[in-house]
């Protein structure tokens, strides 16, 4: 059984999605999109796994405290 990752954000009042099966370029994606100029009019970014919101998990390891 294959894992879908998809993400799924708003740019500028415009739903957008893309979904794949491969979790390193998802990641890559991710990070493209969220290092991306204010000026994109991008918001609601999320990671999926299958029907779970990643998106905390992501960015707790990305970015950890301490």
């Amino acid at each position: 059984m294959l894992i879908y990752w998809k993400i799924t954000y708003i740019q500028n009042g415009e739903e957008h999605s893309f979904k794949c099966d491969n979790k390193m370029r998802m990641v890559h994606k991710y990070l493209d999109i969220l290092d991306g100029s204010p000026d994109d009019g991008i918001s609601s970014l999320k990671i999926w796994k299958d029907d779970t919101d990643y998106t905390a998990t992501l960015n707790k390891f990305l970015y950890p405290r301490g």
